[in-house]
């Protein structure tokens, strides 16, 4: 029962990773802009490897219980954080593309 409420919470925390990158995708690229600096890339990078690194984690663990009969199926946790993982790819993408003082 544990492991699918760890399984749970890593799709709950890929979600708020993602909402996180999303809000600092608002802010950073005007000090982006003012510094000169990449802190929307460098953003976008450490909240897709969190992402990657939870998800992975959470297959693993998934694996890992064949005798629970409550388990969530690995796939369908990986499956559901694709689009938020997808997501933080594209706005990293978008960050690096996108000159920060025209935005």
């Amino acid at each position: 029962m544990t492991g699918s409420r760890i399984q749970l919470g890593s799709l709950v925390i890929v979600m708020c990773v993602w909402a996180a990158n999303l809000e600092l995708g608002q802010i950073l690229p005007h000090l982006d802009c003012q510094a000169r600096s990449l802190w929307s890339i460098a953003a976008s990078a450490v909240a897709l490897s969190v992402a990657l690194l939870v998800t992975t984690i959470s297959t693993q663990i998934g694996r890992s219980m064949r005798g629970e009969s409550n388990r969530v199926p690995s796939l369908m946790i990986a499956l559901g954080a694709l689009p938020f993982i997808f997501a933080i790819l594209m706005q990293g993408a978008a960050s690096m593309l996108v000159n920060p003082c025209q935005s």
